[in-house]
């Protein structure tokens, strides 16, 4: 693929894809889980994500390829590992593509209520205007990366001011302390530390983040990578995290008796499908309300841009792989992988016949996403002993240290989701353990070599087993409460240390993990 994304380019990618519609819904459903305390949410949820980034700026500016967080894995750990973790990434990708263009029809039905019915959904012609929606995204995504990137810029430079110049004015007319406690009501934690942890997962908060590791998936693409990926990846969640604050902190105080009439728990909106329109709407703050809506519009739907991107480059690490078909390889004149576009654009049709509305599907993805983060501590710690006298233009200072807490950030986030979650992502890995059986069959059919490296998969399955176990006996989202919160976060800790010695210890052999580099990547110029 040519490399045409300049640094700059690279960090308003991934502000654009952050800034979808976590800003437009992450306020409001932050605030029915911890209240005032939402607050400090997004700071504990930012910097666990900033952790978890650097894991990632190490791996991707050492391995800048396109992909890379589903091709990585592959490097280290084999295809039995590589094809979970592709699975798991490319379908968040199309679905978080999904969920961006249901955002806009969601804030267009505060207007136009004949798209969407609340509770069921997309009615009939809700569901034509989101395929037209999608259809828009990917011609553009067929167009030009360069221009897709220079069109980006621009919409990101809306994207951040008009979110700050809302919370600032409503942060102007009603700041005050009393204000943001709302003490009568609750105190400023109303439900605690377990209200501040779900406000975290599935209040949103590590959704509206999600998409930082955008840049890490164009590496392949970026003028200089090994400045340009940390940069960005760093960079967008710092800047967004400021974002996201100012908007908390001005909903909060915007937020009436009436509003909190039945406690944080049953926040009450004029529309909860639109939470700022309701907001600057009771404000009268109605001269507002053509830029805000043109924003939710904008949002989302540049968002969906950098999702479409994103997939069809994570389809297409998957076809380099091996772990899809090699038609998916193709290219066009301009370096675009074609089909992988569209094969997602169709299974986006698909997955829109699920939704009910963004928060049906958004505690769900948090929790497959979180699950795809895992990759880059394990890759980072497994490296270092595969490779380690190779040049690092980041090198994390304690890297095992490090890695551990950003693998146990990531165990948390998926925790957090809950067990009504957990229990259904854990049928999504059942199929992906079927889907590695299946190809591994396969393969031996058509007697090519078998390089599935089951081996080398062995913690992933023990993890998968281990997180269920915990979500069972935990109190989160229908969690049967039979062991007491402390103890089970000690327990998860130890099993985040066992876990990163195996998948070290049953790593691929560093020549292998060496050749794989050399063969797929540019990293042969750096050995000499």
């Amino acid at each position: 693929m040519k490399r045409n994304i300049s640094s700059f380019g690279l960090l308003c990618t991934s502000i654009s894809a952050i800034l979808g519609s976590g800003w437009l819904f992450g306020s409001f459903f932050a605030a029915k889980y911890a209240g005032p305390a939402s607050l400090i949410a997004w700071v504990i949820g930012g910097a666990m994500v900033c952790v978890l980034a650097f894991t990632f700026a190490e791996v991707c500016a050492l391995i800048p390829v396109s992909g890379s967080t589903v091709r990585i894995p592959h490097f280290t750990h084999g295809r039995a590992v590589s094809i979970v973790f592709s699975l798991v990434v490319w379908i968040s990708y199309v679905a978080l593509m999904v969920i961006e263009v249901e955002a806009v029809v969601e804030y267009l039905s505060y207007f136009y209520p004949w798209m969407f019915h609340g509770s069921d959904g997309l009615t009939t012609d809700g569901y034509l205007i989101a395929c037209i929606i999608m259809l828009i995204i990917a011609i553009i995504n067929n167009y030009s990366v360069k221009w897709l990137i220079r069109f980006n810029t621009l919409l990101t430079i809306i994207k951040i001011v008009v979110p700050i110049s809302i919370a600032l004015i409503l942060l102007f007319l009603f700041f005050n302390v009393s204000q943001i406690i709302h003490p009568s009501n609750s105190s400023f934690a109303p439900f605690g530390f377990h209200g501040i942890f779900m406000a975290i997962s599935a209040g949103g908060i590590i959704f509206s983040f999600n998409a930082f590791k955008q840049a890490a998936d164009l590496a392949g693409e970026a003028k200089n990578p090994r400045f340009a990926v940390p940069f960005a990846i760093v960079g967008s969640i710092f800047i967004c995290l400021i974002i996201f604050i100012l908007l908390q902190a001005g909903f909060i105080v915007a937020l009436t008796p009436a509003n909190l009439a039945a406690g944080w728990h049953s926040l009450q909106l004029s529309s909860n499908s639109s939470p700022f329109v309701s907001i600057i709407t009771q404000s009268k703050i109605l001269w507002l309300l053509p830029i805000l809506f043109f924003t939710a519009v904008i949002s989302p739907f540049a968002a969906g841009l950098m999702y479409s991107l994103g997939g069809s480059r994570a389809l297409f690490g998957m076809a380099e792989n091996g772990s899809a078909p090699k038609g998916l390889r193709k290219l066009t004149r301009k370096g675009i992988p074609l089909f992988t576009i569209w094969v997602n654009f169709a299974l986006g049709l698909i997955i829109f016949q699920f939704f009910t509305g963004w928060n049906t599907l958004a505690t769900f993805l948090t929790c497959l996403f979180a699950t795809g983060y895992l990759a880059a501590p394990i890759c980072l710690v497994s490296l270092r002993r595969q490779v380690p006298d190779l040049k690092r233009p980041i090198k994390l200072p304690f890297g095992n240290i490090w890695s551990f807490f950003a693998f146990y950030f990531c165990t948390l986030f998926i925790y957090w989701t809950g067990w009504n979650t957990i229990s259904k992502v854990a049928v999504f890995f059942i199929v992906c353990l079927l889907i590695v059986i299946i190809l591994q069959i396969l393969t031996k059919i058509k007697k090519i070599p078998d390089n599935f490296n089951w081996k080398s998969s062995i913690w992933l399955w023990i993890y998968f087993i281990g997180i269920v176990i915990f979500s069972y006996t935990g109190n989160y989202g229908g969690g049967h409460e039979l062991i007491h919160e402390t103890p089970l976060y000690i327990l998860m800790a130890i099993f985040c240390v066992i876990i990163l010695i195996i998948s070290t210890k049953f790593a691929l052999p560093a020549e292998r993990t060496l050749r794989y580099m050399m063969e797929e990547t540019e990293i042969k110029m750096e050995l000499k």
